[in-house]
């Protein structure tokens, strides 16, 4: 006959589980198509995230494409902030 367990029920250990899922040692690249209304235009950025998968952020631009060098960007970067990168902008709006 079996012993009843002492301390109640065995927890759920997720701890050990959800830290590991939830770091990234290495970013991820990704390219997203927007409107920049410092370019003027629409442009296709390649950012690096890092964090973890449910909630990465974006730490690096690697490449734009209103850019003749696309690997030299030398804008503000604000769209390193993805509400920026999914406001919609009006092609003829003024830009402040």
């Amino acid at each position: 006959m079996k012993r009843p367990r002492e301390g109640g029920p065995k927890k759920f250990r997720a701890g050990r589980f959800w830290g590991r899922a939830t770091e990234r040692e290495e970013p991820r690249h990704y390219r997203d198509f927007f409107w920049c209304p410092s370019a003027g235009r629409f442009v296709a950025v390649e950012l690096s995230q890092l964090g973890p998968p449910l909630f990465p952020r974006e730490i690096e631009i690697l490449s734009c494409s209103a850019f003749d060098h696309p690997s030299r960007i030398s804008c503000p970067r604000y769209c390193l902030d993805p509400f920026y990168r999914h406001e919609v902008w009006d092609e003829n709006s003024a830009w402040d």
